[in-house]
């Protein structure tokens, strides 16, 4: 039960952090939205910064879960990293209003946004390394370094996390198909 009474704030909050933003937000907001009384939500979560961590949390693990079955689900290196990035993509379109919040209040500073983005490029480096490494032990993909590699595919992703792309993802579709299919030839040498 405490469980359930846990997801249902981290929803509330989350919804209404993307709609309101951090600073906007009360924990009083947030517990009218879960349907219970402030002082319940104490019993879950110290702060707002304390559920806003558990906010990021809960969307890195979807995002985590998402991206493993999209690149679980692919057969070559190829079709993984394709998947990939077009996971990843998809991905920031739907969790953009949380990323939203960070970028446009500027609230960079909380320590739970720092862990948050540390332990996401941490797993994304390990996905893009893991894939690329496969390429290459198939002979597959043609790359000196991969790591290095792994990083360079990591740094070009995020040139595309800039919220006037992510706000028109549909219209960048086309782009987007483009830079994969380069990125592709360029790895396959």
């Amino acid at each position: 039960m405490g469980d359930e009474i846990r997801e249902r704030i981290v929803r509330a909050a989350r919804e209404m952090f993307g709609r309101y933003g951090y600073r906007k937000t009360s924990l009083a907001e947030i517990a009218d939205a879960a349907r219970m009384g402030k002082s319940s939500l104490y019993h879950y979560f110290e702060s707002k910064e304390d559920l806003f961590e558990a906010v990021l949390k809960a969307e890195i693990n979807v995002a985590d879960r998402r991206l493993n079955a999209a690149i679980g689900a692919e057969t070559t290196p190829a079709a993984k990293l394709k998947a990939y990035v077009r996971t990843w993509l998809d991905l920031l379109k739907e969790l953009s209003s949380t990323f939203e919040v960070l970028h446009n209040e500027g609230i960079d500073h909380l320590a739970c946004y720092h862990v948050g983005k540390e332990r996401a490029r941490e797993a994304e480096l390990l996905r893009l390394t893991a894939i690329i490494g496969e390429g290459v032990e198939q002979r597959v993909f043609h790359v000196d370094n991969v790591a290095a590699t792994a990083r360079a595919v990591q740094l070009g992703l995020h040139s595309l996390d800039d919220p006037w792309v992510i706000g028109d993802m549909d219209g960048f579709k086309e782009d987007i198909d483009r830079l994969i299919d380069l990125l592709l030839r360029g790895l396959q040498g």
